[in-house]
C-alpha cells in the first residue's frame, strides 16, 4: 500500500503557499498547484506518496514551460527539452515532452522535413552536415532520417548545384573586377589552383573526399575561370 502523504501546514504567499510536509520537506506551490493538488487538506493529508505528488507536480511543470516556448516559435524537442528548468527530474521532464508530442505542439518529423530542405536546397550542405546541424538543433537522429528519406536528399545532386552555384558566383566576381588586363588562366598551374579552391568550398559544405575528388578536377574547371 502506497504511503500517504501528511500535509503538517502553509502559509499562504503573495503568488503561492509555501507549505509543509511530514517528512519535514518544506516546498513553495503555485495557487493552482496549491488547489489542484489539494494542499491545504491538512486534516486528511493526500492518498498518495510524497514521491508520487512531486512526480505529477515536475510533470506539469515541465509541460507548461515547454508551452510556453513551443507557442512563441516553432520548436525541436531537444530545444524545448533545453528550455525545461534544470531542476525538474528526467522522467517526469520526458513524459511532458511526450504529452507536447502527442497534442501536436511539438513535431520533429515536420520540423525536421523542413529543416533538411533549407539544408540540402539553400545552404547546400553534405548529408554528414546536414546530421550534425540536426543533432545541433536538437532534431532526433530518427526525424532527420526520415526528413531525408521523405526528400530524397542526394549528395552527389546537392554537390554538384553547390559547385555550380560557386563557379557562377566567381564568374560574376572577375567580370566585376576585371580591368581589361589580360592574363593567362590556361595553364595547369592555374587550373589546379582553381580546382583547390572548389575542393575546399566543398569540404566546407560536409561533402566526401571521394566525391569531391571526383567532381572537381582540372578537367571540369573551364579555362579563363579565375577564383582569386
Amino acid at each position: 500500500m502506497e504511503e500517504k502523504c501528511e500535509i503538517k501546514a502553509y502559509e499562504q504567499k503573495e503568488d503561492g503557499c509555501l507549505v509543509t510536509f511530514g517528512n519535514g520537506e518544506q516546498l513553495f506551490f503555485s495557487y493552482d498547484e496549491f488547489y489542484k493538488y489539494s494542499l491545504f487538506d491538512i486534516e486528511n493529508g493526500l492518498s498518495r506518496s510524497f514521491e508520487s505528488l512531486m512526480d505529477s507536480v515536475y510533470e506539469d511543470r515541465a509541460f507548461s514551460q515547454g508551452l510556453r516556448e513551443a507557442l512563441k516559435s516553432r520548436k525541436t524537442s531537444g530545444e524545448i527539452r533545453k528550455a525545461i528548468a534544470k531542476e525538474i527530474p528526467e522522467e517526469p521532464r520526458e513524459r511532458a515532452i511526450e504529452r507536447l508530442s502527442e497534442e501536436q505542439y511539438i513535431d520533429d518529423k515536420r520540423y525536421a522535413v523542413s529543416f533538411v530542405r533549407k539544408c540540402a536546397e539553400e545552404k547546400l550542405y553534405a548529408l554528414n552536415m546536414i546530421r550534425l546541424q540536426g543533432k545541433i538543433k536538437g532534431l532526433p537522429e530518427e526525424a532527420v532520417e526520415y526528413a531525408i528519406e521523405y526528400l530524397e536528399t542526394d549528395d552527389r545532386q546537392t554537390a554538384q548545384k553547390a559547385l555550380k552555384k560557386r563557379e557562377n558566383e566567381e564568374k560574376l566576381k572577375k567580370k566585376e573586377l576585371q580591368t581589361g588586363k589580360k592574363e593567362n588562366f590556361n595553364s595547369k598551374k592555374e587550373a589546379m589552383k582553381k580546382a583547390q579552391k572548389l575542393a575546399s568550398y566543398l569540404g566546407s559544405k560536409g561533402f566526401d573526399f571521394e566525391l569531391i575528388k571526383e567532381l572537381v578536377n582540372t578537367e571540369n574547371i573551364s579555362e579563363g575561370d579565375d577564383y582569386d
